[in-house]
């Protein structure tokens, strides 16, 4: 079987239709887990959690409970997409002092 195969800026090569996305359902189990390591105080001295405590804790929880195989690429992936919505909306909240 022959995979599809694409270029991207720096000449790599990123062979397609190995792409795992996320439902809601995962994300919001995937923010819960988050919320709760860093109550736990898991977060290092830079305040991020490392990546020994959601591979070790996190995805194994997430993975478990909805049955699926997410890794620490897609981790990562996530985790880019919720600070791109932070971003979004906070620069949303900062252009809406006028109204309400």
């Amino acid at each position: 079987m022959e995979e599809a195969q694409q270029r991207n800026e720096k000449g790599k090569v990123k062979v397609g239709g190995h792409y795992n996305s996320w439902t809601m359902e995962q994300t919001n189990l995937l923010l819960q887990l988050m919320l709760e390591a860093v109550g736990r105080g898991w977060r290092d001295a830079s305040g991020l959690l490392s990546k020994k405590i959601v591979e070790t804790w996190i995805l194994p929880s997430l993975n478990e409970k909805l049955n699926c195989n997410k890794t620490y690429n897609n981790y990562q992936g996530r985790l880019k997409w919720f600070k791109a919505q932070y971003q979004r909306y906070n620069e949303l909240m900062r252009h809406s002092c006028g109204f309400g």
